[in-house]
């Protein structure tokens, strides 16, 4: 199965990559490139990510930012930082 394949499974689902860090940016550019819909959720402010924050939204990935961040998601795939462990509350 090639890559293009796999992703396109993941059409019509709501996808959520938790943590901007190095690991994660290449994966969210990955999945909007692909056409899905992609929210990138990070701690951080966007006044302490700005480049990032612009360069995420050019490329189509919605953004949700800040202390809060998690609180209310809902996504039918997630892909988190590796810094976070599976049994964080949220």
């Amino acid at each position: 199965m090639l890559l293009k394949d796999y992703l396109q499974q993941y059409r019509g689902k709501r996808i959520y990559v938790l943590g901007l860090g190095v690991s994660n940016r290449p994966l969210v550019r990955l999945l909007c490139e692909a056409g899905l819909d992609v929210t990138a959720c990070d701690r951080a402010e966007r006044a302490d990510i700005p480049e990032t924050a612009a360069e995420l939204e050019a490329c189509g990935a919605k953004l949700r930012l800040g202390r809060d961040y998690l609180d209310g998601a809902e996504a039918d795939l997630v892909f988190r930082t590796p810094v976070m462990l599976p049994t964080t509350p949220e």
